[in-house]
């Protein structure tokens, strides 16, 4: 009887001892699936990403070659024109209403707001302008004022729509206050 139990004790950590190993071999098959199923995503996230970057050299391709900086600029000088300041201001109070009205606008009021050196030879001139211009004109006259040359910036612009009531189908109106800066240039001789 004491040679079955030890059989039986032998076989039992013989059983013992296989069931552990076929429980290692089957974590470790489902380790390497796992990993196995991880480089396939990987594989796929890949190939996916060179497709990207295939699509993104080919629009490249139908891209215009850049230009120099500044090739694209309109004629003329970046800079307000005239011998003096005060003719240059003159010049950009002109130019600033000849705008607002090939726009459909109507200039308010003009003035100047400050003449300022920042550079010995280099003065900023301030343009304050108070008009009246239809709704659907006024991305047209911001942008004929920021387009051509000599270069205007716009520093500041402030709406208010009109508060008398205006025609049903005509756009609305609107006032609009905009600052200016131009960069005038002394020329010396």
């Amino acid at each position: 009887m004491a040679s079955i139990a030890k059989l039986s004790i032998s076989k039992v950590k013989n059983l013992t001892a296989l069931g552990a190993y076929a429980l290692l071999v089957v974590l470790l098959g489902l380790a390497l699936l796992s990993g196995y199923s991880e480089l396939d995503e990987q594989r796929a996230s890949l190939s996916h990403a060179q497709e990207q970057l295939q699509a993104l050299r080919e629009q490249q391709g139908r891209l215009p070659e850049p230009t120099l900086l500044g090739a694209d600029l309109p004629p003329g000088s970046v800079l307000l024109s005239g011998d003096k300041v005060s003719i240059a201001s003159a010049e950009f109070q002109r130019r600033v209403a000849v705008t607002v009205t090939n726009s459909g606008g109507t200039v308010l009021s003009s003035q100047l707001e400050r003449q300022d050196a920042t550079e010995p030879s280099l003065t900023d001139i301030t343009l304050a302008v108070e008009c009246e211009i239809e709704q659907d004109r006024l991305p047209k006259l911001l942008y004929d004022l920021e387009s051509q040359t000599p270069f205007i910036f716009i520093e500041g612009l402030n709406i208010r729509q009109r508060s008398e009531a205006a025609d049903r189908n005509q756009a609305p109106r609107l006032r609009a206050s905009l600052r200016l800066l131009g960069h005038w240039r002394e020329t010396r001789s």
